[in-house]
């Protein structure tokens, strides 16, 4: 069976002549997808799971400590350091592109300077990496930073005015307007610390995160954002007698009041460090790490979730978990929590996906699989786990919905498991649009009535068109494209912005054309 995965751009599609004075419905009719056949091979059963090794040619390399994001097209990898004694920490940074299976390099010009340990995030737009050590003796922390957009190629550095202290092992969420920098050490001034700063994209500021109320100092903690507060658990810090102590005190963040909450500890895990903390939609998921002292470690094979709205804790079955582990890789497919590699008791080329609807574990494949290894960087992609350590590769689950375009997690919430209805190419409400072209409209799959219209009508006073698109949404990109001819056709963007009239409905003007003919569609994007 041949295995295609679609280019980084999307678009539905539909024409209609606009030479007529009525007003005029345009359906979208086909999506148009570049696939690149990446493999040739024959797929074991639905709903299992494979590694697949991609990448090989060009790029970082064997790399641990690197940070990895996902943009929505594209997998970022900056920083790091490659495998062997004395090798030197990074600040290059390369882009992998799955349609393609090719890496490009990120621009140097401005990019961050070498640092251990590097912190980043996706926000949306951009990679922001901020903090870490210094590379060079004397030891000392970090306040610089700097901000990528792959759309520019173009790096600019954070301000430090106002920015938080120096500092490294520190933890950064992305709130969705701000990006929330909390915890860590300072080496300059050997301290652990439990103050942070919120830097805004929008504004290139900084804003102090209260001390009041904060959980107590500490690093190797975990850091999700939940929507509306950002939680903090775990971690810990050295004492006067130079032995390492956990923390088991947290606590909830609120940015718009900038109020720190305590959080309940009743249920909750055994303290640890450098365990793994995910978000799943509605609670926290903590699981494995390390207790006892830096010297005599031992490796954890718990873990809980916990609901901020109900301030509870509910313990993790030990049944079917992987082995004992830290310094490991985690990620929310959006169903499962997956858990790979990392310092396991045992081999770290293990790993496996917890199910809390189900409250059960399934392990990963080890087939094919890269060595897990302690501090590798994984991303999920909507519908493969992509892990770089000794190489990059990926684990995604076969059957119906695998390598598609569409996010798993979509079409499992409409279709439930590996139905073939799910399948990218089908319509099963017979609307004409495929389940792909739903995706990207944003529309129901399973309603007929639910599809993206665009219609056209003329205002003769002002010889203009104009183009009703419904429903629209922010996160998504409308572009008009126009042809004069059909075969062989030849779209251009038609021009024009589109504005949003609210409750779904948008609009775009563009002056009445001359003859010949012209046909229009619109061409729909996820919003990076």
């Amino acid at each position: 069976m041949k295995q295609g995965i679609p280019s980084g751009s999307e678009s539905a599609s539909g024409t209609r002549n606009a030479n007529s004075a009525s007003r005029l419905r345009q359906r979208l009719s086909r999506l148009f997808l570049a696939p690149v056949i990446l493999w040739l091979a024959a797929l074991p059963a639905e709903g299992s799971w494979l590694w697949q090794e991609i990448g090989t040619s060009g790029g970082p390399g064997q790399r641990a400590y690197a940070v990895v994001v996902w943009t929505g097209t594209e997998l970022l990898v900056w920083g790091g350091r490659p495998f062997g004694i004395n090798t030197a920490w990074k600040n290059d940074g390369w882009k992998y592109i799955p349609g393609t299976d090719s890496w490009q390099p990120l621009s140097s010009s401005n990019a961050p300077s070498a640092r251990q340990f590097p912190v980043g995030v996706w926000t949306g737009h951009e990679l922001m990496i901020w903090g870490g050590h210094k590379v060079n003796n004397p030891p000392d922390s970090l306040q610089t930073g700097a901000c990528y957009d792959p759309a520019t190629d173009t790096w600019h550095p954070t301000p430090t005015s106002g920015a938080p202290s120096k500092r490294g092992d520190h933890t950064m969420v992305w709130t969705g307007s701000e990006v929330i920098v909390w915890g860590g050490y300072n080496f300059g001034s050997s301290s652990f610390l439990k103050s942070g700063g919120r830097y805004d994209p929008a504004t290139d500021s900084w804003t102090t995160v209260t001390t009041l109320n904060a959980p107590t100092s500490r690093s190797k903690h975990s850091a999700v954002w939940s929507g509306s507060h950002m939680i903090i658990w775990g971690g810990g810090y050295l004492n006067d007698s130079i032995k390492w102590k956990h923390r088991s005190d947290f606590g909830l963040y609120d940015p718009s009041t900038n109020l720190w909450s305590p959080a309940p500890t009743t249920g909750s895990p055994t303290a640890r460090s450098d365990h793994s903390g995910i978000w799943t939609g509605n609670r926290m998921i903590v699981w494995g790490g390390w207790d006892g002292d830096r010297f005599e470690k031992r490796l954890l094979q718990s873990g809980a979730s916990f609901d901020p709205s109900a301030g509870t804790w509910t313990s993790l079955p030990l049944t079917g978990a992987p082995a004992a582990r830290a310094s490991h890789c985690a990620a929310w497919s959006g169903r499962e929590m997956i858990v790979w590699g990392g310092s396991a008791a045992g081999s770290s080329q293990s790993g496996a996906r917890f199910d809390p609807s189900a409250e059960t574990w399934a392990a990963m494949p080890t087939e094919d699989a890269p060595t897990g290894g302690n501090r590798g960087s994984a991303a999920w992609t909507g519908e493969a786990f992509y892990l770089l350590y000794d190489r990059l590769a990926r684990a995604f689950e076969t059957g119906p919905y695998s390598m598609d375009g569409i996010p798993d997690d979509w079409q499992y919430f409409y279709f439930g498991a590996q139905n073939p209805e799910g399948a990218a190419d089908q319509d099963p409400d017979a609307d004409g649009q495929d389940n792909r072209m739903e995706f990207l409209a944003r529309t129901i799959p399973t309603d007929s009535q639910s599809r993206l219209i665009l219609s056209i009508s003329w205002l003769p006073a002002t010889t203009e068109l104009v183009f009703s698109l419904f429903p629209g949404w922010p996160d998504r990109t409308y572009q008009l494209q126009q042809s004069t001819l059909l075969s062989p056709i030849e779209w251009q963007p038609a021009g024009g912005e589109w504005s949003d009239l609210g409750n779904g409905h948008w609009s775009l003007r563009l002056p009445m054309p001359e003859f010949p003919s012209h046909f229009y569609r619109v061409a729909v994007g996820l919003k990076r």
